[in-house]
């Protein structure tokens, strides 16, 4: 009678440990798995030297198909302040000028290895005031 009691309490305390692991630690490590493999790309840090916007960029997915697109993508959403964990500061000194942008496959990946891709928006000519978010189609893109 007394090990059948000890038994139960075992089996009770496992079933309460399964129901953690399964309603607790299973949906974050999802969420965590869902935003990295999203394809939705995101900025992680920005930081702005006079009119140089430089930004740190996670594609969030396996790998880049079209290295074009997602150029084009990345300086669409930096014109219309569109990233969710990062909105570029126009306040104070204004759209940047220049845009130099670094990029990663997942956020794990910035300090552990080489970025996927450097993307860099350079205005037409030196001298001109210009900048990313008005005078967008007039920018050069290098990709490297």
């Amino acid at each position: 009678m007394l090990k059948s009691n000890k038994l139960k309490k075992r089996l009770v305390l496992s079933g309460a440990a399964v129901c953690f692991l399964l309603f607790a630690v299973v949906p974050i490590l999802y969420k965590c798995y869902r935003s990295d493999y999203s394809g939705i790309p995101d900025a992680v840090s920005s930081t702005t030297d006079g009119l140089e916007c430089r930004l740190i960029v996670t594609a969030n997915a396996s790998r880049i198909e079209d290295r074009q697109a997602f150029a084009e993508e990345i300086f669409g959403m930096c014109r219309a302040n569109a990233f969710r964990s990062v909105r570029l500061s126009t306040d104070v000194a204004g759209w940047p000028s220049r845009l130099d942008v670094t990029v990663y496959l997942h956020r794990y990946d910035i300090g552990r290895s080489e970025p996927e891709m450097r993307i860099h928006y350079i205005p037409p000519d030196e001298g001109g005031q210009y900048n990313i978010r008005d005078d967008g189609d007039r920018y050069r893109m290098i990709i490297e």
